[in-house]
């Protein structure tokens, strides 16, 4: 590990992986996973570059505090999983941002609403929600609820913000409840206002020059997400009726006897057959029904495809001809 490199950090992950698998009962074991937590986190990169070693710094921090959650090494590896997790959530938020700038409010509140569900200690979470409710509200009537409820968060699990007093005043344009603000909340915004460290007076320029992120602004208190991000479907997207997001089970059995394809004629033959005897009589064509009215018609659901605005026509210029 000292050695350096991509290969020298592969072959020491390697080895800790090797020591934690023969000696998992070992005091050193939990020092062991926290070498392999750390190899990735020295190779993370920012948010708006390859995130591969922050996904698995976040996997290998998560699996110590798992396997060993009463070792010495828990309180800087939940520390180190508030950072790498500060990093995950700027290059959600950042996406999330730049749809919502571009108008493409259903892959904006897809991509906010997974900061906000994921990542509540994330030090922008009062801005991602301040943009997750004003996607929704660009996105019809149907999801008032929807962006009332991110309003409604801000002002409960945010209320030191500058945008909890806005948020309220949204609330109360919509004729929606304003809550309380959240007593706990209050006591950990304090503390993290109190325990932030001010970047120095050059941080911004060496930081243009820098491989690695920043992280002074990751939470310093708070127990970091145990759960990796699972990716969800835009908020726009219907789903059938009793189809549960996210169960991809499928089942299986053993046909015994005969089953109805055996007893029955193949359909694809007799469609093939006009004349044949298994073809079928002709269906009867269903009775036209009067065209629902405008009002009756229900409003289509918002997509990610902006409108191009007209181009202007240039005019002719005109000519003076001359006697």
């Amino acid at each position: 590990m000292r050695e350096g490199g991509s290969n020298g950090m592969a072959q020491a992950e390697a080895e800790y992986k090797d020591f934690i698998l023969f000696y998992p009962t070992m005091e050193e074991a939990a020092e062991a996973q926290q070498k392999v937590c750390m190899i990735h986190y020295k190779q993370m990169e920012k948010p708006d570059r390859d995130d591969r070693h922050a996904f698995k710094s976040e996997e290998e921090c998560r699996t110590l505090l798992t396997q060993f959650p009463n070792s010495k090494f828990a309180p800087q590896t939940q520390q180190l999983l508030r950072n790498i997790q500060e990093v995950l959530a700027e290059k959600e938020f950042r996406v999330g941002t730049f749809y919502n700038t571009k108008g493409s409010n259903p892959a904006a509140s897809n991509r906010l609403q997974n900061v906000a569900d994921q990542w509540p200690l994330y030090s922008k979470a009062d801005m991602d929600l301040w943009l997750l409710a004003d996607s929704y509200s660009k996105m019809g009537p149907r999801f008032k609820v929807k962006a009332g409820q991110s309003y409604q968060r801000l002002v409960r699990d945010y209320p030191l913000s500058p945008l909890a007093k806005q948020a309220a005043d949204k609330l109360k344009e919509m004729e929606m409840q304003v809550p309380e603000s959240d007593p706990v909340a209050i006591a950990r915004m304090k503390y993290e206002e109190e325990n932030r460290i001010k970047p120095g007076m050059m941080h911004n320029f060496w930081g243009v020059f820098k491989k690695s992120p920043d992280t002074l602004a990751a939470a310093k208190a708070g127990s970091p997400a145990m759960e990796a991000l699972r990716p969800t479907l835009p908020a726009s997207i219907p789903l059938p009726l009793g189809v549960a997001t996210g169960v991809n089970d499928v089942g299986g059995q053993v046909l015994t006897g005969e089953s109805a394809l055996e007893k029955k004629d193949d359909a694809r033959l007799s469609s093939q057959q006009p004349g044949g005897s298994g073809s079928a009589a002709p269906a009867a064509a269903p009775a036209t029904e009067p065209p629902a009215s405008a009002e009756q018609a229900p409003a289509p659901l918002p997509n990610n495809r902006q409108v191009a605005p007209p181009k202007k026509q240039k005019k002719e210029k005109k000519t003076k001809v001359k006697n």
